[in-house]
């Protein structure tokens, strides 16, 4: 089936039970998309799948039902916010002639959460599903499965009802990867092909390129970095490519799979035996690495770290 649009990344269901897509049409058309207002943060809704010159919210071909689910989001910038808030606390305290307490802080930060959103630019998104009612296969086009997630949540609350599992690998992912650090047989891990698209990326660090080439190469969605100033978002989105602070990565991790997490890191610091590091140490580390949300997270199983 020929689609405007590129695929790169999978995350595959299977329907449980029949489910009847008769009136699809009409009950999609009933949670459209609409842009984000000045306070709104988020909106999400569904939009033609060929395009916004098309009327039908539905692509019915080869037995098989496409649609597109569209989400705006509106981000501030943390060093922006962090930028507002000292300077409210500041003079707060000043004025005060004392410190604030936590939830005059939490106030501060919502109002000017308040006074900056109809300032922020949204940026948006779009997601392809494909529905093989016949195969009974769900097909998000997708990366992330908590996006995924959002996208069977959104049908669900369409069509009343959507008895859907993620498929299962015959072979866990951790144990994939474990075997290929035994063996040290990583064929996929090793990208090369990149060179000829260094000289079309513009960064800040000509010497960070090749990071940026690599990424294109192997059609990563993210970028992983604590250097995110030489990694501005207006040259990688060109790309379809997000740089991401560790923190901000592992946060998504957990949010995904909290046990993984956690078992990571006890693992991890198991490891670190020159000296032996403790809990308190090992989150220390962390928190100097700017990890911030993460110890906060860990912080509540240190009985299992």
């Amino acid at each position: 089936m020929l689609t405007p649009f590129n695929v790169s990344n999978i995350v595959l269901y299977r329907l449980t039970n029949d489910i009847d897509l008769t009136n699809l049409e009409e009950l999609a058309k009933k949670r459209v998309f609409t842009p984000c207002g000045p306070h709104d943060v988020s909106k999400t809704g569904w939009v033609p799948p060929m395009g916004d010159e098309f009327e039908a919210f539905t692509h019915h071909a080869n037995g098989l039902v496409l649609l597109s689910y569209k989400t705006e989001k509106k981000n501030i910038p943390a060093s922006t916010l962090k930028e507002y808030v000292d300077e409210k606390m500041h003079d707060q305290e000043q004025k005060l002639n004392r410190k604030l307490k936590k939830t005059e802080i939490a106030t501060i930060k919502d109002n000017i959460k308040h006074e900056l959103l109809p300032k922020t630019l949204p940026k948006a998104t779009r997601t392809f599903i494909w529905l093989d009612v016949k195969a009974k296969l769900v097909m998000v086009n997708s990366s992330s499965p908590r996006a995924a997630e959002n996208v069977t949540a959104l049908l669900r609350g369409t069509i009343g009802s959507f008895p859907c599992v993620p498929v299962q690998l015959n072979t866990p992912v951790n144990v994939s990867l474990t075997n290929w650090v035994k063996t040290g047989d990583l064929p996929d891990a090793l990208v090369t092909g990149f060179e000829p698209l260094i000289d079309s990326i513009d960064l800040p660090d000509v010497d960070d390129r090749h990071v940026a080439a690599a990424a294109v190469r192997s059609n990563a969605e993210i970028i992983v970095t604590l250097n995110l100033r030489d990694f501005p978002a207006p040259a990688l989105n060109a790309f379809g490519i997000e740089a991401l602070h560790p923190d901000d990565f592992v946060m998504d991790l957990f949010d995904l799979n909290r046990a993984l997490v956690l078992s990571a890191a006890t693992t991890q610091r198991s490891s670190l035996r020159k000296p032996p590091v403790s809990v308190d140490e090992y989150l220390e580390a962390l928190l100097r690495q700017g990890m911030a949300q993460t110890v906060k997270e860990l912080s509540k199983y240190r009985i299992l770290i």
